[in-house]
């Protein structure tokens, strides 16, 4: 055995040291690997301005923050790109009333921030009413230095007005299968 690896303490040390590099080379490989605390307010920040946005009926702020390459699923199915969004918020297509929100979970991962809401909207859409309680998810990804949104997705929560048989979201009682 060599003679650094004799005593006890010398391992020790070798140990700390090569543990020491390999973090030093990890942080250096992955730069966004830890997200500051801070990011999280500032995505809460960005949530807060586009509801702001939607409920004034002003898209323009959204405009600066929304990725090039954006893809939105509405809760009807509906698929639309970053012009598309916006130029039916700006020909008025989507008009929100009010929008409550019931609950919001942020997650972030390196340059990746996860927005997972409930909210309570209504609104009118293509001329007809839309109300109801959403479920909706809203990625962010940090560009550069700036967070985008890169997707968006929204879906009813069952139950929450129409007549079927979910109950806010909760999975069924499990029911034996008839052949």
């Amino acid at each position: 055995m060599p003679k650094l690896f004799s005593n006890p303490t010398r391992y020790a040390t070798a140990f700390l040291l090569l543990f020491a590099v390999f973090c030093s080379a990890e942080n250096t490989r992955h730069p966004k690997a830890r997200v500051p605390h801070d990011q999280k307010k500032i995505i809460q920040q960005m949530e807060d301005a586009w509801r702001t946005a939607l409920l004034a009926g002003n898209p323009a702020p959204l405009e600066p923050i929304i990725a090039d390459d954006f893809l939105g699923i509405g809760a009807n199915g509906t698929i639309s790109n970053k012009a598309q969004y916006l130029e039916n918020l700006h020909a008025g297509r989507f008009a929100f009333k009010s929008m409550d929100v019931e609950s919001t979970n942020i997650r972030m991962l390196r340059d990746v921030a996860i927005v997972n809401s409930t909210i309570r909207i209504d609104a009118t859409l293509h001329g007809s009413p839309y109300r109801g309680l959403f479920r909706y998810t809203r990625v962010y990804r940090l560009i550069g230095n700036e967070w985008k949104v890169i997707n968006f997705e929204a879906t009813r929560v069952s139950g929450s007005g129409s007549n079927d048989d979910m109950q806010r979201g909760q999975p069924l009682p499990t029911r034996p299968v008839q052949r």
